[in-house]
């Protein structure tokens, strides 16, 4: 029992040590940021979001007035309503990858029946 926490120990205080070796200085990372386009990236990212952000609601609003579904499952795949062309015609997303599902055997998984907390754990 001692030996095989020992060696659980000894594993650990390995995996920890190479992360310290590995790892950058604080001077490397100030570097490495100084290189990156970092604030352009946020900058892209923000825009984006804001866009997307609009797009669906825009949509959502659409599919209010004309009763389009927002989201619907047609041949085992899930299309949910993103954004509106610009004649006006809904653009939804959907999922491909049904064969990906049947291959890993989601399908038995998901139709078992498990009871999961619902509380966090702190």
């Amino acid at each position: 029992m001692i030996k095989n926490y020992l060696k659980k120990l000894l594993v650990f205080s390995l995996f920890l040590s190479i992360t310290f070796v590995v790892s950058q200085t604080k001077d490397q990372i100030k570097e490495i940021k100084k290189a990156n386009n970092t604030e352009q990236l946020i900058n892209i990212e923000e825009s984006s979001k804001l866009r997307l952000t609009e797009a669906k609601q825009k949509a959502l609003q659409m599919a209010q007035i004309k009763g389009w579904p927002i989201t619907f499952t047609e041949n085992g795949s899930f299309h949910e309503l993103m954004k509106v062309s610009e004649d006006n015609q809904p653009i939804y997303y959907k999922t491909l990858n049904q064969n990906a599902a049947i291959s890993t055997r989601v399908n038995p998984v998901s139709y078992t029946h498990l009871t999961l907390p619902t509380t966090p754990y702190v």
